[in-house]
């Protein structure tokens, strides 16, 4: 495969304990891994569109509020983001109003965003509904997806759905 001329700047951002580090390694290692991040962790993801490659280089993040700071000073360098709740967890749901007032401050008028209401696959442990989320995510713009990254739900779905909407937007490729 060639190197895709088209390069996109993604960041996966959201409370601690919501699972993005799960999805992360789901999407660009094919595992499960359910374990906090420690630190940042950056890397590629091809998206094949229309027979054209494209390129999502995905930062991962830790929720824990000792790196939000850190988090808010490097939005501006991105074109997406997934926003990640845990669907079992009100709090990371409540904290999502939170997030985006920083993302809208610090990040890019036309950046295109998604958001995962992650651990779909713990049914009987669920607190928001699909219809609280979906008008959460229809209020911001939105793309939502249910996911798991426990059984791969709408893992890539989300980020080819997120990249099909960054290609829509005017956007300088990386």
């Amino acid at each position: 495969m060639s190197e895709p001329p088209n390069r996109y700047q993604i960041a996966l951002v959201g409370n601690s304990c919501t699972g993005k580090t799960a999805i992360f390694c789901r999407l660009v290692h094919a595992e499960f891994h359910d374990r906090p991040t420690v630190g940042l962790d950056f890397k590629s993801y091809i998206y094949q569109h229309d027979q054209e490659n494209i390129r999502l280089d995905i930062l991962d993040t830790p929720g824990v509020h000792i790196f939000k700071d850190i988090i808010i000073d490097i939005l501006v360098h991105f074109v997406g983001i997934v926003l990640v709740f845990d669907l079992t967890n009100r709090e990371s749901f409540n904290e999502l109003t939170w997030w985006l007032d920083i993302i809208k401050s610090r990040s890019p008028p036309n950046i295109s965003l998604a958001l995962a209401g992650n651990k779909s696959d713990l049914i009987d442990s669920r607190e928001i509904s699909r219809a609280e989320a979906e008008e959460f995510a229809q209020q911001h713009n939105m793309i939502y997806l249910e996911t798991s990254a426990e059984t791969g739900e709408n893992i890539e779905t989300i980020f080819q759905r997120l990249a099909q909407r960054i290609l829509q937007q005017p956007h300088e490729s990386s």
